[in-house]
């Protein structure tokens, strides 16, 4: 169980003899910076992953806010491709995996970003080659034909 965040006291000077007390609560750098992925956590990885000797609170902060930024960028995009599946007869909207494979390759950034990676359970893109279409009517005999 967690405890609350400790507080520091700090006393206000005013005219009236007793001090007025007024109490602060530690803002973590999340709330600081307006970020919703956790800048602590990200800055305590790095450090255990030993990616550099030392590791600045700057840096974690700047690696969080690119990964809120991308998360929130495939998640706008999927979500699109989402109501797009809505719209051919869905019922529910809920973002699948194959929402998300969708909006990564038909983008061209994140589709260069995520270029080696496979998502489980996303099929594949709709592609028709184009010398497997068929040029005009196709009769029984043109089928023997060939």
């Amino acid at each position: 169980a967690r405890s609350t965040p400790k507080a520091k006291k700090t006393i206000k000077r005013s005219q009236s003899p007793a001090p007025v007390v007024e109490i602060k609560h530690k803002m973590t750098y999340s709330k600081r910076s307006q970020l919703q992925f956790p800048v602590g956590r990200v800055i305590r990885k790095m450090k255990t992953g030993r990616y550099a000797p030392r590791i600045s609170k700057l840096s974690g902060l700047a690696l969080a806010a690119a990964m809120e930024y991308l998360a929130a960028e495939v998640l706008e995009l999927s979500g699109k491709a989402a109501m797009m599946m809505k719209r051919r007869g869905r019922k529910r909207v809920m973002i699948t995996p194959r929402h998300i494979m969708l909006a990564v390759r038909q983008d061209e950034e994140l589709s260069r970003l995520l270029k080696n990676v496979v998502l489980r359970e996303s099929g594949v893109l709709p592609f028709i080659h184009p010398a497997m279409h068929v040029k005009g009517p196709l009769h029984v005999k043109d089928i023997y034909k060939r």
